[in-house]
């Protein structure tokens, strides 16, 4: 009588084998994009809350009478008075701001660059610990494009080497006989 153990080929252990390698490699490659994707995406962030800062600060300048209306658009351009502009062009390095308390313009070249302070190793903000977590912006670059009083991109092409972050929004035109634009929905 013979035994009738039956079992698997050498042959089927080695395609079963080879099919499972290629599944967890895959796998593998997918893990790969998404941490590569986490860390761009929180570059994403940084970049937009770094521009959303500077329109807030047009913004802020431009409500409060801190800087005529005439001077919120680039150096380039000259006012028929013989002003210019206050908002340096081409791409700067993310500082504090100046004196004046608004990004983008040619007294933040002196300022100190900008600080992002996370939360600690603890995950708790507002600790001693959050000091050593503190980074600055260096590896970001702001643009200001000011054209027919719209900011174009307004303090957008904020970029690192794979981070772009765009806001747009457009600043209310200006109403004759007052110094402050017309308010309105932003």
């Amino acid at each position: 009588m013979r035994n009738a153990q039956r079992g698997f080929t050498l042959l089927e252990v080695l395609i079963s084998m080879t099919v499972l390698t290629i599944g967890l490699l895959s796998l593998l490659g997918v893990f790969g994009v998404a941490m590569a994707s986490t860390q761009t995406s929180e570059l994403d962030l940084i970049a937009k809350q770094v521009a959303t800062q500077s329109m807030e600060s047009m913004y802020t300048a431009r409500d409060t009478d801190n800087v005529a209306w005439e001077a919120i658009q680039n150096t380039t351009v000259t006012n028929p008075d013989g002003t210019t502009g206050i908002f340096v062009t081409g791409f700067q390095p993310i500082n504090q701001p100046g004196v004046d308390g608004i990004f983008g313009t040619a007294d933040d070249s002196v300022a100190a660059a900008e600080k992002l302070t996370p939360p600690g190793p603890d995950g708790t903000y507002g600790n001693t610990d959050d000091t050593n977590a503190a980074y600055t912006l260096t590896n970001f670059k702001r643009q200001i494009t000011i054209s027919n009083n719209a900011l174009t991109t307004a303090a957008s092409a904020i970029r690192h080497s794979a981070a772009l972050g765009v806001t747009e929004a457009r600043l209310l035109p200006h109403r004759a006989g007052s110094r402050r634009p017309a308010a309105g929905p932003r």
